[in-house]
């Protein structure tokens, strides 16, 4: 099942506005803007000046440290989970910007009905443990070693849980029967 030019028109549209959003709010400070395909060249092209940005924005080199590792993780899984169009295609919003005494980033793909219902599952059970418990969930699963058709075994949103020390805020906003846009913002504070 691939994406529609209708379905890619409102997922573009959702990520203009989102960009919009922010950029005219006086309380954020955009690091990072990116809409388009994200190819495994291009994300550790993203990945690489990223790296570079937050060196020079950010003092605390924890809290650097953390949230790259949470970026890589969510970007992981975009490439991973993320619908396709005709060509191969995965398309993705990235919006790294810090807020007050954080760092946050706001990212946005094309999933299928059936996957937002599973991520939405997924972020509501994460984001409701104890860091206590999230750890132990994460050492049981890494232990499991059980792995799903797509290679992974199900730590990406723990990991991304756990590393930001905060709950992952998540949309999934309807584009057809077939598709939904999932959006998650996760944030790492500063201090």
């Amino acid at each position: 099942m691939t994406i529609t030019s209708e379905t890619l028109s409102a997922f573009t549209d959702t990520a203009e506005c989102e960009y919009e959003k922010l950029s005219l709010s006086s309380d954020h400070r955009i690091l990072m803007y990116y809409c388009g395909d994200l190819n495994f060249g291009f994300a550790n092209a993203i990945a690489s000046r990223l790296e570079k940005l937050l060196d020079d924005s950010i003092s605390n080199r924890k809290a650097r440290k953390r949230f790259f590792t949470v970026f890589i993780e969510a970007i992981q899984n975009i490439r991973i989970h993320g619908c396709t169009d005709a060509q191969g295609k995965v398309y993705a919003t990235v919006l790294v910007y810090t807020r007050g005494d954080h760092v946050c980033a706001y990212f946005m793909n094309i999933v299928s009905s059936a996957q937002a219902k599973l991520l939405t599952r997924r972020y509501s059970e994460v984001n409701a443990l104890s860091p206590e418990v999230l750890r132990k969930k994460y050492l049981d699963v890494l232990q499991s070693g059980e792995f799903s058709d797509k290679g992974g075994a199900g730590l990406g949103i723990i990991t991304i849980v756990m590393r930001s020390k905060n709950p992952v805020a998540f949309e999934v906003v309807p584009v057809s029967d077939s598709y939904k846009i999932f959006s998650s913002t996760v944030k790492v504070s500063l201090v």
